[in-house]
């Protein structure tokens, strides 16, 4: 085998260079041959996950088949893959494909999700350890510092937006860590309309990651992510995950918010590149701001909706009594 006479896939590739061996089959080579021990890492990490995944047997997604290849010439090995063919799940693509397409892609995205999250222990931690730093008085004498540089009623909102990290609704509690993909683009999720298949390549990028990230990223792409999740819930597992948030904004202000408390407090001990702090600090406030501004309106309209039906109830239960409101 000779890979220059091979056809290039991907013309602007990131690590790897994609070979078209045949119809069936393509070929993977490092970029950069000087790092071929990483990426060969990576690969073989890669093949590893594959070849669990496919022992499951999933009727519901395609993955490819990987294999090594010996190499004479500057590569000790290249990777064989199976050529998946399909069409690329890009927004424009999505908005084509019919009820049934997307049902399909749906079950397939869960029952993947799922088949991957198990192949490895379920992990429960608390990332951020908020109980000890959010709450703290050092945050509240922070934030009083702070009121030369920002105005009240900003800081005020910061204030309240620790207050809510510490409610039900505030994400202040252990995540779940699951294995995942991670890597969810339009370039590794393809689907066949003649089979109503879903395929998904790439698993060079898989590691931990938290299970509501996992599906904030499948959410980019569907415009939200509440019947995959729902069909994700329902699959049967030998280990459970859970603590979902259907709200991201909520785990985002949480990271913003250590964030802010992270720089404030080393501007706080030190007046060294003060300027600089300063404008980091500004930056979290202003996500803060924001991102607790998106919660409480989809509070205030979630609360909206409860009264419309609490009163449509009243009103029904007052008519079937005979009695008037």
């Amino acid at each position: 085998m000779n890979l220059d006479n091979l056809k290039i896939l991907n013309p602007r590739p990131r690590e790897s260079i994609v070979y078209i061996e045949d119809d069936n089959f393509i070929i993977k080579a490092p970029v950069y041959h000087d790092r071929f021990g990483e990426w060969f890492k990576k690969q073989v990490d890669a093949k590893n996950i594959i070849d669990k995944l496919h022992k499951i047997k999933s009727p519901h997604y395609n993955i490819p088949h990987i294999s090594l290849i010996k190499y004479r010439g500057k590569l000790d090995y290249v990777m064989r893959e199976s050529r998946i063919h399909g069409e690329h799940l890009t927004p424009e693509f999505i908005e084509t494909l019919s009820a049934e397409d997307t049902e399909a892609i749906s079950h397939g995205l869960a029952h993947f999700c799922n088949d991957m999250n198990q192949l490895y222990p379920v992990k429960w931690e608390k990332d951020w350890d908020t109980a000890s730093e959010l709450m703290r008085e050092r945050f509240d004498r922070i934030v009083k510092l702070l009121s030369k540089h920002f105005p009240e009623k900003d800081l005020d909102i910061i204030l309240d937006a620790r207050n809510f990290i510490k409610s039900p609704d505030g994400a202040d509690a252990q995540q779940c860590y699951v294995f995942s993909h991670t890597d969810f683009n339009s370039g590794n999720l393809l689907y066949n309309r003649d089979t109503k298949t879903l395929s998904i390549i790439d698993f060079a990028e898989s590691k931990y990651e938290n299970i509501n990230d996992m599906f904030e990223k499948i959410g980019s792409y569907f415009g939200g992510t509440p019947n995959i999740m729902e069909i994700y819930k329902s699959l049967p597992r030998a280990q459970p995950v859970g603590n979902f948030h259907t709200d991201i904004n909520a785990l985002h202000l949480r990271k913003h918010l250590l964030r802010f408390y992270n720089h404030a407090w080393a501007w706080s001990i030190s007046d060294r590149h003060e300027k600089q702090r300063i404008e980091e600090i500004r930056h979290h406030m202003e996500t803060i701001i924001k991102l607790f501004g998106l919660i409480k309106a989809k509070q205030n309209t979630e609360n909206l909706k409860n009264k419309n039906q609490i009163d449509i109830n009243n009103i029904n239960k007052l008519y079937h009594s005979g009695r008037t409101p």
